[in-house]
């Protein structure tokens, strides 16, 4: 008997946190309520903009409410968000309205990586697609997520496209890095700036993804990810909490440094293979610094930046280092890593040089 065909696993997706549903399906966006009430009122006005430029610091959920405000405009939805009433809600969740492209950096088999960039092919693609008999009823719509990944070619191509806008056609800009996008593109754009989200909407976010995380463990996440939803989700996925913990226990005794502690964790992050072990552990670690530089900056207590157990004497050796050494200290710890990855350093060896650069400076050094 021949055996069934296997069904091709499904490629990775760059616009999408492995291990997490895709932004498309988010039923509910949690935040950003000014920005939604901006694009309501624009379609009430009936002067929609015919591209949006959603910017601001990766994992705010700038994509999610892309592909909310889509089927805003698809499902005819006299509310911000999907109308599940309407048969094309599930196709926008499902990747397959035919009123909708989005343009992401693709898949390489060959080279088991993600394109560097987004191309021009792919943006001239769009051509047809808005000069086509409409698919389905209404609007077309693209998303470009991220926009900052579009290569020089595929800039223009775009701007081309946005300087002639198709009839009944939208486009919406996902940024993280507005200012890397040509300025005639941002000047063709209506521009909603994204914010953190407050310490309960990521906690609430996290407790939706999450249902197994105490409120705890979600504060902590919103704090550790400095109010970035999707960034909080990552670090929970890959363990962020643990390592954090394992920092702190490091640094609890500063001004001085346990030795043997200090190479054992050096062994756990810089073995052969654990590259992401590394570089989370370098993003908590100056994620810590700019909660403790932008505390001490704003005369904030040390207690009230604490999250987890044994964190209060380190923070406070550290804080009173003040707002200027702390930023000083995170930008070193930067260049450091940057060095690490770009020449191939030995990643144990830099860590133990970062921790001590922590210590010595909390001893005057």
């Amino acid at each position: 008997m021949a055996r069934a065909p296997q069904e091709a696993e499904p490629l990775p997706q760059s616009d999408r946190i492995e291990g997490l549903s895709h932004p498309r399906e988010t039923a509910e966006l949690i935040g950003h309520e000014a920005q939604k009430r901006a694009f309501m009122d624009a379609i009430g006005s009936g002067r929609l903009h015919h591209a949006w430029l959603l910017a601001g610091p990766r994992g705010l959920g700038k994509a999610s409410f892309a592909y909310q405000a889509a089927a805003t405009l698809l499902t005819r939805n006299g509310a911000f968000g999907y109308n599940d009433a309407h048969p094309g809600a599930g196709r926008i969740r499902q990747g397959s309205h035919g009123n909708m492209r989005v343009l992401t950096r693709q898949w390489d088999p060959a080279g088991k990586k993600f394109r560097a960039n987004i191309r021009v092919d792919e943006v001239r693609a769009l051509t047809p697609f808005f000069g086509s008999s409409a698919a389905e009823e209404g609007p077309r719509i693209v998303i470009v997520d991220c926009a900052d990944d579009m290569n020089i070619n595929a800039a223009n191509a775009l701007l081309k496209s946005l300087e002639e806008p198709p009839k009944d056609g939208f486009y919406f800009l996902v940024a993280h890095a507005p200012g890397r996008l040509l300025p005639t593109i941002r000047s063709r754009c209506r521009t909603l700036s994204f914010a953190p989200l407050s310490d309960a909407d990521v906690a609430a976010v996290m407790r939706r993804a999450m249902p197994h995380l105490t409120d705890a463990e979600a504060q902590a996440f919103a704090r550790l990810s400095d109010n970035a939803p999707g960034r909080a989700l990552e670090l929970a996925l890959a363990g962020g909490l643990e390592l954090f913990q394992a920092l702190i226990d490091l640094f609890e005794g500063l001004p001085e440094l346990d030795g043997l502690a200090a190479a054992g964790l050096a062994d756990e992050i810089g073995a052969a293979g654990a590259d992401a072990r590394f570089d989370l552990a370098l993003v908590l670690l100056r994620g810590w610094l700019r909660r403790l530089a932008r505390g001490a900056a704003l005369g904030q207590p040390v207690s009230d930046l604490v999250l987890l157990k044994g964190e209060d004497g380190p923070a406070r050796a550290l804080s009173a280092l003040g707002p200027e050494k702390l930023i000083s200290l995170h930008d070193q710890l930067g260049e450091w890593a940057g060095q690490t990855k770009g020449l191939y350093l030995d990643r144990r060896q830099n860590f133990l040089r970062m921790a001590e650069a922590l210590a010595g400076a909390c001893r005057g050094r």
